[in-house]
Formats: C-alpha cells, sequence, structure tokens
C-alpha cells in the first residue's frame, strides 16, 4: 500500500477506536458521577458499590510504609454484606454522618469478614475505633480511559520511519509477516518438560522477525510455554516487557518465572494490587532495597515537615526541594529499571505517564513485547506498549472469555473485538499462529466437546489426566467426569430483581453447597473444588452457605477464576436460559445427582 493510504486507514481506525471507548467510558462515568454527586447510599448497596455499617478493627504500617487499614462489620464477628469490591479497586471512606470523603485509597486484601485499605503514605488518616459507622464506596478511576486515548493519539502520531512503524503497518492491516527466521542460535530448552506443539511455539515465537501468536486452549500449557519464551528471550540477551490485562495474570507469570530463578525483573504497579508471594519483585521492593532510597526518603521528610510548617517564606525552599526530589527519584527509577531483563505490567501500567516513563530512551529500550491473554484484552489497551517495540509475540485464546465491555452499544461496534481475533480474521494462521495442542487438565470426555466444536478435533488429552477419576482423590468410585443437575421445574425460580442488578438463585445455591459437603465428606480435601458462576449475586448466595464452614474452597465469578485449576470444578449456571443452552451444547441428558 501506498503511504497516504496507510495513514487515512490508520486514521479511520484511531477514530474508530477512540468512538468506541468514548461511548464505553461515558456510560460509565456518567452512572458514576451521578452515584458520587448525590450520594444515595441505599442505592449504591443494592448495586454493590458500598459497603456500610463498618468500624475500624486496625491500623498498621506496612506495604513498603504505607498505611493499612482493615475495616469490618460494626457488629462483631458478622460477616460483610454482598457487595462488588474486589483487591485492586479505588475505594473512598466516608463517615457516613458526614457523607464527606475523609480519603481514598487502594483495596488490600478482603475475606467474608473484613476488607483491608491501603492509603498513600502522605495520608494523615486517623480513624477513631469507637465509631460504628463509617462506608467504603468504590470510585470510578479515570486514569485507564486518559491511558487509552493517549494510545491512540499517540499511534495516530506516530512518525513514519519510526522504530515501530512497522509492526504498526502490519497490525493494523497494511501489510504481511515478514518472513520467520530460519537460522537461528540452536535452542537449549530450559524446560525439558515440554511437549512437541510447545518446543514448536517457543521455537516459532523465536523465529519470528515482527508477529507470532500463540494459541493456547485451556490446560494447553499456555503459561508454561509463554515463560519458555521470556527465559529464551533473555538467554540471547533482549530485554522484555511482559504485559497482560489484569493483575491475576501478571502475577502468575511472575511466580512461574521464579521458579527458574529468574530474578533480574520487576513488577509495575501498585504493590496492593500485587499478590503476596510476588511482593518481593514489585518496583516498591526494588526501591527498598537500594541505597539512593535513603536520601530519596529524606528529601520527602523534609518536605513534609515544611509543609505542616504552614510557614509561607518556605514555598520558595519547598519548590527548591521538590525539583530535587523529582531528579533523585528518576535517577533512581532509571537505576531499577535499566538494569532488568524483564519488566512485567498490566496493559495500563505500561503507559510512559507510569514509571516507565523514568526510562532513558523508552522507545529504543525493549527488543519484544510479550502481550499475554491478549484475547480478554482492549485492543486499545495493547496499543499503550505496542509503540516501544518492532516485535510483539501474542498469547491468549479467543474462543474463551472476550474483553469485559459493559457498554452494549460499544461491545456490538466492535470494541469486543480483542487484537488477537481481529489478526486471526485476516491473516493466514501458517504464517502467523502456533496452536498447543496437548491438554493437562481435564478428562478426555470433559475435553471432547470442547475440542470438537471450538479446535477442530486437534486436542488431545495427555495420559496423566485422560482417564483419571475421583477415586484418585476421594472415597468416590462411580462419579462420572461429568455430571448436569436439572433443575428445570423443580419449583426453584431464580431471584427476581431490577434489570440492573446481577442474577441469584438460592436454591441451586443450595445444591451446590451440598454437593460440595458431600464431596468432603468422601474425602476431597476443600482446596480442591473450585465453584463458578457467570453472576456476582450467585457468588454471594454460595459463600453465605460455604465459606464461614469450608474457607479453603474457592468460590468466584467465571472471570474472577480465569487461569486457576481445580481437581473439581461445580458450575453454578443460577440462569434456566444457560443451562438449556449447556444441555444442548453438550447433546447430552442431563442427570440429577440423588
Amino acid at each position: 500500500m501506498s503511504q497516504s493510504n496507510t495513514l487515512i486507514d490508520r486514521e479511520n481506525f484511531v477514530k474508530t477506536q477512540l468512538k468506541l471507548i468514548h461511548i464505553e467510558y461515558s456510560n460509565e462515568l456518567e452512572k458514576t458521577q451521578n452515584k458520587q454527586k448525590d450520594l444515595k447510599i441505599d442505592d449504591l448497596i443494592r448495586q454493590g458499590d458500598c459497603i456500610q455499617n463498618l468500624r475500624c478493627l486496625s491500623t498498621e504500617i506496612g506495604l513498603f510504609d504505607r498505611l493499612l487499614i482493615t475495616l469490618g462489620h460494626n457488629q462483631i464477628d458478622k460477616q460483610l454484606p454482598a457487595h462488588k469490591i474486589t483487591c485492586g479497586d479505588m475505594v473512598s471512606i466516608y463517615k457516613d454522618v458526614e457523607l464527606r470523603s475523609l480519603a481514598s485509597g487502594v483495596v488490600y486484601a478482603l475475606n467474608s469478614n473484613d476488607i483491608t485499605v491501603v492509603f498513600e503514605k502522605d495520608s494523615y488518616l486517623n480513624l477513631d475505633e469507637q465509631f460504628t459507622n463509617y462506608c467504603l464506596i468504590k470510585l470510578w478511576n479515570n486514569v485507564n480511559f486518559r491511558r487509552l486515548k493517549k494510545a491512540l493519539y499517540k499511534l495516530r502520531d506516530y512518525p513514519v520511519g519510526g522504530r515501530a512503524w512497522t509492526l504498526i503497518d502490519l497490525l493494523i492491516g497494511c501489510r504481511l509477516p515478514r518472513r520467520i527466521l530460519y537460522e537461528i542460535e540452536p535452542i537449549d530448552f530450559i524446560n525439558r518438560r515440554l511437549d512437541d506443539s510447545q518446543r514448536e511455539a517457543v521455537t516459532f515465537a523465536l523465529r519470528s522477525r515482527d508477529l507470532c501468536i500463540i494459541h493456547g486452549p485451556p490446560g494447553t500449557g499456555k503459561t508454561t510455554s509463554i515463560v519458555e519464551v521470556i527465559l529464551q528471550h533473555v538467554k540471547r540477551g533482549h530485554r522484555v516487557l511482559v504485559c497482560a490485562p489484569s493483575n491475576v495474570a501478571v502475577d502468575n507469570l511472575i511466580e512461574r518465572l521464579a521458579l527458574y530463578k529468574a530474578q533480574n525483573m520487576v513488577r509495575l504497579g501498585h504493590p496492593a494490587r500485587a499478590s503476596k508471594k510476588v511482593l518481593k519483585f514489585t518496583l516498591d521492593a526494588a526501591i527498598a532495597r537500594n541505597d539512593k532510597n535513603d536520601a530519596v526518603k529524606k528529601i520527602r521528610q523534609d518536605v513534609a515537615i515544611l509543609r505542616r510548617s504552614r510557614d509561607r517564606d518556605k514555598r520558595a525552599q519547598i519548590t527548591e526541594m521538590m525539583i530535587d526530589l523529582v531528579k533523585h527519584e528518576k535517577s533512581l527509577f532509571n537505576e531499577i529499571l535499566s538494569s532488568c531483563d524483564i519488566i512485567l505490567a498490566t496493559l495500563v501500567s505500561s503507559s510512559n505517564e507510569g514509571a516507565l516513563k523514568h526510562l532513558t530512551n523508552l522507545d529504543q529500550y525493549f527488543d519484544v513485547l510479550i502481550i499475554d491473554e491478549c484475547s480478554q484484552s482492549l485492543e486499545t489497551a495493547c496499543w499503550i506498549p505496542l509503540t516501544f517495540v518492532d516485535k510483539c509475540i501474542l498469547s491468549g485464546d479467543h474462543f474463551q472469555l472476550p474483553p469485559t465491555v459493559f457498554s452494549q452499544t460499544a461491545a456490538k461496534n466492535g470494541l469486543e473485538v480483542s487484537l488477537m481475533e481481529r489478526l486471526l480474521s485476516r491473516f493466514d494462521h501458517e504464517k502467523l499462529v502456533r496452536m498447543l495442542t496437548v491438554q493437562y487438565r481435564m478428562h478426555q470426555k470433559i475435553m471432547e466437546w470442547s475440542s470438537k466444536s471450538f479446535y477442530s478435533n486437534k486436542l488431545t488429552a495427555h495420559h496423566s489426566v485422560k482417564n483419571q477419576s475421583m477415586a484418585e482423590i476421594s472415597r468416590l468410585t462411580d462419579c462420572p467426569p461429568l455430571l448436569l443437575i436439572d433443575t428445570a421445574g423443580c419449583d426453584m425460580p431464580e431471584l427476581i430483581l431490577s434489570v440492573d442488578e446481577s442474577k441469584g438463585n438460592k436454591y441451586e445455591a443450595d445444591i451446590a453447597a451440598s454437593y460440595v459437603t458431600h464431596l468432603i465428606t468422601a474425602g476431597v480435601k476443600p482446596e480442591q473444588i473450585g465453584v463458578i458462576t457467570p453472576y456476582s449475586l450467585q457468588v454471594e448466595l454460595i459463600k453465605l452457605r460455604l465459606s464461614r464452614k469450608y474457607p479453603d474452597v474457592e468460590i468466584r465469578s467465571v472471570d474472577g477464576f480465569q487461569g486457576r485449576e481445580k481437581e473439581v470444578i461445580i458450575l453454578s449456571l443460577s440462569d434456566q436460559t444457560l443451562k438449556k443452552q449447556l444441555v444442548s451444547f453438550v447433546n447430552i441428558d442431563g442427570s440429577m445427582w440423588p
């Protein structure tokens, strides 16, 4: 294509994407701003965005000198009500009687009884432990929207001939992938247990010049393959940027990399959003270990003292100290980041507005970008780091969950189509894609339907799981690998709620809880069981029945369970329409559990 056509295509592409994210975020912003402006507590509680009647249980300093406050119900030992607040969410704490925000922080931990929120170092929040009517309200975070827009503007204005120009042309659809490199250094696989399809995928990723897609159906070792790809690139002296749409996916990769002693890596983002297992790999942890951090902390303390004095004559001095602080911080961040072989972040955290802005010559720094769970990422979010590189490796499965889109209008007009799905619909798969074909998670009978329906019958079950049975982990000897319990016509209606709220079925929650109890009584360990449901209300209904007695049984929404594995999965659909679709898809009669 000519250069003019390329520019026109790119501008139209950016214009369309901007329109779609405006539709998506305008809808959410309007609802949230109205909520925060009017502060109708009853509506917030009903929709799961507010937890009321809280008291301060404890206050401590931790997580790299931040303030951690734990709140629980004002009645001791009473569980928190159903809500939609999750770890990593921004929340504001209010004193109910005043309806005035005291401070905003990030949710660090929560369980059925309490919730811990992290506040920044300069937050001088002092809660009255005798007061029993605090409330938390979930905030809408406009940082994501701002960074998505900025990424699209950068894409639109990216200079012809820039380092990422050729890759941009390819991803938008203005040219074909370059031929792979046939002569590369011999590959000495670090993980000796890779199967043939995994080795082929890793080899193809190393030979690709600009774009490679690793298609990993459920249980086929996608993360295992991506970890090998990362380690092989580092082995060749390359600097790797690894991104994923969620903090959970990022942390999962870090845990796996750590098993191979990949110590020279750092995780970007707020430490409250990182799992406790990977805290030592966060940027905050690296800063705390660095000798230069003492000088930075000293300047911060001096500035805080001067500000508290409220001496007008000290303003010029504070300004000079702040300039000095910025200089020291930039030097500190650059030293840490530039010494890393692997930098990991969520897609939004990889923005040049975040920690990466401290890297000297960011647009030339990384040799390769890897986006894991790309099929679950908004395409716009993928463009945040894509302009930093001339080679990217995408990983995911476009037959699983699509990107989360709240606006039906935006979804119908294309926002729900991921970058990976769009590329797969446009290019010859043989030149671009390598699919993993051996699955290590499911019994063959569970796998057969999905293999036939979605993966052209290419999947095979590994011998270790092919004929696995419940007898291996319990005293059950006659339990089939797949059991459907049909509640249609059993006088078990769903809860009737407004259209804006979640769905639930308390009778089905009873059945799920009963079956969990049946399994545990038969010898299945609670930590081996996962309960999944599409609806947040159903999650809460099941938790109310199980969490106190069996806290190790993992109960999550479908998207919240993504990437997790359990020996036994109980799927509570709650919705009769979904049940009928499942029975129709599987083409098997549902049998009632006695």
